[in-house]
């Protein structure tokens, strides 16, 4: 242990330092078991359903019931890309035997509404939410087992820095000079529409390792203990029925954007973009928004590019900030995809799925510690 030496009246009393050489698993650990679940990131959102005759509700653990009168048995719902091209969400009965070449039962919601489909979204986000909550503060080593197999030799240092209560760091940044230059840089751009009610927010996986998408990866994983886990983690197939931070290729970085003033121009500008009942953002069609802008600090940020979807790359001039940015960051710092998206304001939304919120206060991003005023 280390030790200090205080000097009171004329003696040097010998103290011992505290956490001085405490190593960084035994800290990450410490910080894992004391980490308490997020209710506000699951607010609002459904953990039931009646369909096609089923009724399926989700328990405070994240198990999810199938319920036929007094009797209910545990079910999954998975996402499966190579039998649902058309990306579905199917469900299945672990109890049936399965039928040749399909897994057990699928019950296809293929006719389902846009809002079943969007009730079943919840469901699997937020048992995805609670799986990795119970993974991390439960069973902290296969954490740490997929952790390894993705960060490399590295991974207790990053995730540590990650995990910490303050000033926590993203995967994606090697140090935290560079993520506190990260966010002055992104400030900088936005400035003309700062305002206490403008933000940045970065998200995905470099901000919580496991990815929060419900179309990525399964939940069922996310509840194994030890030593299951720690094997599944360390298989280079198996693992990756659990979508983390670097699972196939380098992640991209995602900062959305909530500024009240840059929703309106994009509403103006008719930016490509999804304004419905779940994909209410503008992503990568940044330019459209800052073209029609009367201040000349933002439309002289990138050049008029025809076109549909995800025009901001091309729409880039290398010597203004903008372009200086994703030079510096995208390409020579990260070499990581860096996605800028809008948010649209809540009224603004075609259909609500909430009250009638004028503003950002209740978004659940805004609670997480990558929050980057524009101020």
């Amino acid at each position: 242990m280390s030790k200090f030496y205080l000097l009171i009246f004329g003696f040097y009393l010998l103290l011992p330092l505290a956490h001085a050489d405490v190593d960084p698993k035994t800290q990450l650990l410490e910080i894992l078991k004391n980490k308490k679940f997020d209710e506000n990131a699951i607010k609002g959102k459904a953990t039931s359903i009646t369909f096609n005759g089923h009724n399926f509700s989700l328990d405070e653990n994240g198990t999810l019931y199938k319920i036929s009168g007094t009797e209910k048995y545990p079910v999954e719902i998975y996402f499966d890309e190579s039998r649902a091209p058309n990306k579905e969400f199917l469900i299945f009965d672990p109890a049936v035997p399965p039928k040749a070449g399909l897994e057990p039962n699928p019950l296809s919601t293929r006719s389902a509404t846009p809002a079943q489909l969007n009730v079943f979204d919840d469901i699997v986000s937020v048992q995805r939410l609670i799986g990795i909550h119970t993974m991390k503060t439960k069973n902290p080593e296969c954490y740490l087992a997929y952790a390894e197999a993705r960060l490399g030799k590295d991974y207790v240092e990053r995730l540590l820095a990650l995990e910490r209560s303050d000033e926590p760091r993203p995967l994606a940044f090697a140090s935290d000079d560079d993520w506190k230059a990260f966010k002055n840089d992104l400030k900088s751009i936005f400035a003309p529409l700062a305002s206490d009610e403008s933000y940045l927010v970065l998200i995905g996986t470099s901000t919580t390792f496991f990815s929060e998408n419900p179309k990525k990866g399964q939940n069922a994983p996310l509840f194994a203990q030890e030593p299951a886990c720690v094997i599944q983690a360390k298989d280079p197939v198996q693992s990756r029925k659990v979508y983390t931070f670097d699972t196939t290729d380098r992640s991209d970085i995602d900062v959305h954007i909530l500024i009240p003033p840059l929703g309106d121009l994009c509403e103006r500008a008719a930016a490509p973009g999804n304004n419905g009942l779940r994909g209410v953002y503008f992503e990568n069609t940044l330019d459209k928004c800052f073209i029609i802008s009367p201040d000349i600090k933002l439309s002289g940020l990138v050049r008029k590019v025809a076109g549909a979807a995800r025009t901001l790359k091309p729409a880039l001039i290398a010597d203004k900030p903008l372009g200086q940015f994703y030079q510096k960051w995208e390409t020579e710092k990260l070499a990581r995809e860096i996605n800028l998206s809008v948010t649209i304001r809540p009224d603004q939304r075609k259909s609500p799925l909430t009250g009638p919120d004028t503003d950002f206060r209740n978004d659940p991003h805004l609670k997480t510690p990558f929050v980057i005023p524009v101020n």
